[in-house]
């Protein structure tokens, strides 16, 4: 059998428990039996299996902090609320009008939030209509269950009662848990994969690893096989050729598409209604394709990369890293893929929703590292900024993310050693090209012609980019106007013509390509310009979009992006953060669209 170079590996530091974060709303007169209440409960959701539970109350408050505004943030961030319902509780207008309305539709015109609540009964109410329940009375109220009649807490006027509340409002709360629009019963039961596995939460210091191998027998058959981080072996059948395959990869494109039309509002902000159909598209169509890959055993490999990130669904300042390694023609787009989470997409109605629903993807839970096996990539991982990171900028100036980005660049001037902007209006179409392919040989070389001390660290591009089908990959194209356009095959010609021979031990530059524009790809077949500069050229990284990004976006994200790297982060850290800042900012999704052929762990030599 031969074996190709395509491999997945994911790190995550920590144990294997899914953090939930829980509200817990309470007047304070009933402080009291709230605690008493508290002290068995959390002993019970402190030995979970699957879940680390973290509570939140208004004690967590610290002497200087505003109060409302950490209620409110705790509110948002949490996946459920436990309510302990009282007559003290239903009289405060505080909760009525902050706390309730996050878990229950009060009035008909406002809209329920979809977070989940458990009320629980503390002490005695009515339930015959005379008092007003606030909106709990279509809720079902957490009582004890004996023989004669339903105890509230209140009503437990003995240990070994209080106990077994609580014990049961335990059971209440994890079938509660299992049923989150982020996690399902179905991937929580199943996440043993073999009875055999050791199942001791490994140190922070250690990482799990996810291997995939393509193996092509002599028939030419397509197998998988999984090795995780236990070394448990599963093997699937895989189907990556076949016109079937192919068509679903094409959905999956146009379902990107339908996302970035969404995206294309001048203010950035996007409306629920119009993500949630957006979304549910590219759920439905990587489920489809997941289910054609691997043969409907796709559900085997969503629990082998849920066990490999147990963290996958909830914030992290350490995200997991998935190294995806092969040839450039084996590269599979998983970060548009549901692999966390092969569900139904339930529609979200808040920032903290929407955030857990899109965890699914590995390009939002993840740093995602494409590792072409092909490419003979530096191994150097320090950006030189000492004593600032030279930087070179090419532009197509029609572009508003170009004067943007350089109005950007020109603020920060006290960390850059700024080339550019370049091309200029007049510049002959032929010289051009030429000059093009002379800038990404020799780093060293100024605008001007004139050598510089030191090499660019990183090269900027804001052109339009047109992608063509693998037939034709040499002819796509890099445009900065309608005239000065340099094609693959252009360039590879130039590189012979101009007879630049790169001597030094320095890297050559990372290349940011944060192109706008067409694409005649209708499939997902290789993009050509990460093998051509990685390759090629031996740039030691490159980053770009799967898709075309409105330019007002590309600009947004470029600023966020640079932001982090200046101020120290690791490279995959810095697209990670920008991905995740326009999504907290604007609801804007597109962050998904950036791919990282690049190193996760480069980073500036000197911290500012």
């Amino acid at each position: 059998m031969n074996e190709s170079s395509k491999t997945f590996i994911l790190k995550e530091p920590g144990n294997n428990k899914t953090v939930i974060r829980y509200f817990i709303s309470y007047s304070h007169e009933d402080k009291e039996l709230k605690e008493k209440l508290l002290k068995p409960l959390k002993q019970c959701l402190k030995i979970s299996k699957e879940y680390n539970f973290e509570a939140w109350d208004d004690e967590d408050i610290i002497a200087g902090e505003d109060w409302h505004e950490k209620i409110q943030a705790a509110v948002a961030g949490c996946h459920f609320g436990l309510l302990l319902v009282s007559p003290n509780f239903l009289g405060s207008e505080y909760i009525e009008n902050h706390e309730l309305p996050a878990f229950v539709p009060i009035n008909i015109a406002v809209p329920n939030t979809g977070k989940r609540v458990i009320p629980v009964a503390l002490t005695p109410i009515l339930f015959d209509g005379i008092m007003d329940l606030k909106g709990l009375e279509k809720q079902q109220i957490f009582h004890l269950k004996t023989d004669k009649n339903l105890k509230t807490f209140q009503d437990a006027r003995t240990k070994s009662t209080r106990d077994k509340f609580a014990l049961e409002l335990f059971q209440q709360i994890i079938k509660t848990v299992n049923n989150l629009p982020c996690l399902t019963s179905q991937s929580i039961n199943d996440r043993e994969l073999d009875q055999n596995i050791d199942q001791k939460p490994e140190r922070a210091s250690m990482v799990s690893t996810l291997r995939i191998s393509n193996i092509v027998d002599e028939r030419s058959l397509h197998e998988i096989l999984i090795t995780g981080p236990h070394k448990q072996k599963i093997c699937l059948p895989y189907r990556l050729d076949d016109s079937e395959t192919k068509s679903k990869l094409i959905n999956l494109r146009k379902a990107l598409r339908k996302l970035i039309k969404i995206g294309k509002n001048e203010g950035l902000q996007v409306e629920f209604n119009q993500l949630n159909k957006a979304l549910s598209e590219l759920n439905c169509a990587g489920n489809e394709l997941l289910s054609i890959l691997f043969n409907g055993q796709d559900s085997e490999v969503v629990k082998t990369f849920r066990r490999c990130c147990p963290k996958w669904n909830h914030d992290s300042n350490s995200p997991s890293l998935i190294v995806m390694s092969g040839e450039s023609n084996d590269i599979l787009p998983i970060e548009f893929l549901p692999l966390f989470n092969n569900t139904e997409w339930l529609p979200v109605a808040n920032y903290d929703e929407l955030r857990l629903a899109l965890c699914r993807f590995p390009g939002f839970s993840s740093v995602v590292y494409r590792e072409l096996s092909d490419a003979n990539v530096s191994e150097d991982l320090i950006l030189d900024n000492d004593p600032v990171l030279p930087l070179k900028y090419f532009h197509h100036q029609e572009l508003h993310v170009a004067k943007s980005n350089w109005e950007f660049f020109k603020d920060h001037d006290q960390f850059l050693e700024l080339e550019g902007p370049w091309p200029g209006e007049y510049l002959d179409a032929s010289v051009f090209r030429g000059n093009l392919a002379k800038h990404l040989q020799n780093p060293f070389l100024r605008f001007n012609g004139e050598m510089q001390s030191r090499p660019d660290q990183i090269q900027h591009f804001v052109c339009h980019c047109q992608v063509c089908e693998p037939a034709d990959s040499n002819e796509s194209k890099l445009c900065f106007s309608s005239t000065l356009q340099a094609s693959i095959g252009d360039l590879q010609k130039h590189f012979v013509y101009n007879r630049v021979e790169y001597k030094s031990k320095s890297s050559k530059p990372i290349i940011f390509l944060n192109a706008c524009g067409s694409t005649d790809n209708d499939s997902f077949a290789p993009n050509p310009f990460p093998k051509f500069f990685l390759n090629t050229n031996n740039n030691r990284g490159y980053i770009g979009t799967e898709e075309r990004i409105p330019d007002r976006f590309a600009s947004e994200f470029s600023k966020i992006f640079y932001q982090s790297l200046l101020r120290g982060d690791p490279l995959g850290e810095a697209i990670y953060y920008a991905k995740w800042e326009l999504l907290k900012r604007h609801r804007n999704p597109l962050g998904l669209l950036y791919t990282m052929y690049a190193n996760p762990d480069i980073r500036l030599l000197i911290k500012p």
